[in-house]
């Protein structure tokens, strides 16, 4: 996987900690005083992206993957044109685990399967890139 941090939330009061160097270890609290990790090893773990992605629409709709909205205009302007007409929107994160974002659709030896932006961005390599696009 590519792209990700793993961070963990404290059980109190849900302050995010990068733990990279810890994850093995137990017992593991947050300034407030409550655990980040229980002395039994729990966490309340999540994989959070390191870039974002943005939306373009010219007419049909192009996703991006970058570590800013300008290197995603300029990649987007590269790739399709800079004379055409578009809109822009930061896509947020309760969209990016949508497993049926404007049919983005992958198709494999036994069917279509339906995924999420997210596990696109997750298997890209490189950054910026175009994740999708509702012209291919």
């Amino acid at each position: 996987m590519y792209n990700f941090k793993l961070v963990n939330h404290c059980w109190n009061c849900n302050k995010e900690h990068e733990l990279n160097d810890q994850l093995a270890q137990t017992n593991v609290k947050c300034d407030c005083g409550g655990y980040v990790l229980t002395p039994s090893g729990k966490g309340l773990h999540e994989i959070k992206l390191t870039c974002n992605v943005y939306k373009f629409h010219d007419g049909e709709n192009h996703w991006i993957a970058a570590n800013t909205e300008q290197e995603a205009r300029k990649l987007f302007e590269k790739d399709y044109s800079d004379d055409l007409e578009y809109t822009v929107e930061l896509i947020n994160n309760e969209d990016l685990h949508k497993k049926t974002i404007d049919n983005i659709e992958f198709i494999e030896e036994d069917g279509t399967k339906w995924t999420s932006l997210k596990q696109i961005v997750l298997e890209t390599k490189h950054i910026p890139s175009v994740i999708a696009s509702s012209v291919y």
